[in-house]
């Protein structure tokens, strides 16, 4: 199955890497799938929608394809209306939001998944040199990114969906499990997999990929959470974040 993939760093190279190891070939020309973040700036997102195509296109990020991720995203309605919405990371040390791209995206897909549009207003809180909190304002309630910025331990996430009828919260660390009101949901086991490809799948990619194929070539549906449209909202919140940032020496 011949794609393109556009993009570039570390997850670019998963996701090729990957793609091979399902017999794909990577032929410039061919279905697009574009690594988030989507693009750097919502100006170059604009022309990448708005270029000419003749083909698929997929934006491809793999939390969404982590196996509890999915099962949180089967749940999530079930806890009413939103009462709060978080995400905590730690990653190595950065100074851009953009490395918790996969945070935001989440959100805003469970935010919208229950019934919320895009975030009526972005702020940026850095309690800390190490600390940043990304909030989505909504009607009626806040979603919050927090990332602490450090090397010096394992990244790990968590992340939370309360509502008026329940509770769902993802853990990584020391291993990811759902929780729903405080008991753990079993989890589908996976068929066997080659050790070198566990990890991919394990983050997503693999399942990523298998769902954007199925919609490439077997005529399944691509969800809102894979197109270009979506990739586009996801940086305009983290650029909006970005821009609210006090440049170095401002007082």
């Amino acid at each position: 199955m011949p794609v393109d993939i556009w993009g570039d760093g570390r997850l670019a190279e998963a996701t090729v890497f990957s793609a091979r190891s399902l017999g794909w070939d990577i032929a410039p020309g061919a279905d697009v799938i574009a690594v988030a973040p989507l693009a750097p700036t919502v100006k170059e997102c604009d022309a990448l929608i708005a270029r000419p195509s003749t083909g698929k296109r997929a934006f491809a990020w793999p939390t969404v394809s982590v196996t509890a991720v999915q099962q949180m995203i089967v749940r999530c309605q079930s806890v009413g209306s939103l009462t709060n919405l978080s995400s905590r990371s730690i990653r190595p040390h950065s100074s851009l939001l953009k490395a918790a791209h996969d945070q935001v995206a989440l959100l805003l897909l469970v935010a919208q998944i229950n019934g919320h549009g895009v975030p009526t207003e972005v702020s940026l809180r850095s309690p800390s040199e190490h600390n940043d909190q990304l909030l989505m304002h909504f009607n009626d309630f806040t979603a919050v990114v927090e990332v602490t910025w450090n090397s010096a331990v394992a990244p790990s996430l968590d992340i939370q969906v309360a509502g008026t009828d329940g509770v769902l919260r993802i853990e990584t660390d020391p291993l990811t499990q759902l929780e729903q009101n405080g008991s753990l949901v079993p989890l589908p086991v996976p068929g066997a997999i080659a050790p070198e490809l566990q990890p991919f799948r394990d983050a997503g990619v693999i399942n990523m990929l298998q769902t954007i194929g199925a919609a490439f070539y077997n005529g399944h549906p691509l969800a809102h959470a894979f197109s270009f449209e979506f990739g586009r909202s996801v940086v305009a919140i983290v650029e909006t974040a970005e821009a609210l940032r006090p440049t170095p020496g401002s007082c």
